[in-house]
């Protein structure tokens, strides 16, 4: 048989084994997850599994790819909607407001999934840690996006990027500490005007022109 045709049996194990993988690390941990229990949850045996990923460290890597690259699938509308209204300046601001809503509300949809992520990247400022590279990247490519968004917005697009990054981080870690006892999209809202309010202004004063 051929490997085309051997794909499409493969390719779904491999989802159900990331999906698995996903809801366990939200409820125990990197720490709670074992290859063996996580094999059965999938049906599988042990070998089945590292036929798949070689070893716990592989496991943890393709999981945090998968939840990234479903992460921005999801939010692919409204990037697509700020492109759309990239010729409207005002709208194109809204818009670019509107994603960074999301992104806080998409975090406090999964606090259990957020939360390991937290631990995981604490961890990972340790340069030896599996995912220590994994992490960077990420933080950089939001940097860049961020950057790249507000470029036409602000004198200072990269250290506007900064501080709204840091305030996601900062105000998430707070919630998560606090036992989601806050409204966290009514505390960003709150937030992110603060760090967004000269930009709003420059961005009102275009919009005008």
């Amino acid at each position: 048989m051929s490997e085309a045709k051997r794909k499409p049996k493969i390719q779904p194990r491999r989802e159900k084994i990331l999906d698995e993988a996903i809801r366990m690390l939200g409820e125990h941990g990197f720490k709670g997850l074992t290859v063996q229990a996580l094999a059965e949850r999938c049906d599988i045996s042990n070998a089945g599994l590292l036929y798949y990923f070689r070893s716990k460290d592989d496991l943890l890597l393709a999981v945090l790819d998968e939840f990234e690259a479903r992460e921005r699938e999801a939010l692919k509308p409204l990037f697509e909607r700020i492109e759309a209204h990239r010729g409207d300046p005002e709208q194109t601001w809204f818009a670019i407001v509107e994603l960074l809503h999301e992104m806080v509300a998409r975090f406090a949809s999964k606090p259990d999934l957020a939360r390991l992520l937290y631990v995981l990247q604490a961890e990972a400022l340790d340069h030896t840690h599996i995912a220590h590279d994994w992490f960077g990247k990420r933080e950089d490519m939001t940097l860049e996006l961020l950057t790249s968004l507000l470029d036409r917005f602000v004198p200072d697009a990269t250290a506007t990027g900064r501080r709204l990054v840091a305030s996601m981080h900062g105000l998430g870690q707070h919630w998560l500490r606090r036992d989601m006892s806050f409204d966290l999209l009514e505390e960003w809202r709150a937030l992110s005007a603060l760090v967004l309010a000269p930009q709003e202004a420059a961005a009102d004063r275009r919009a005008r022109r």
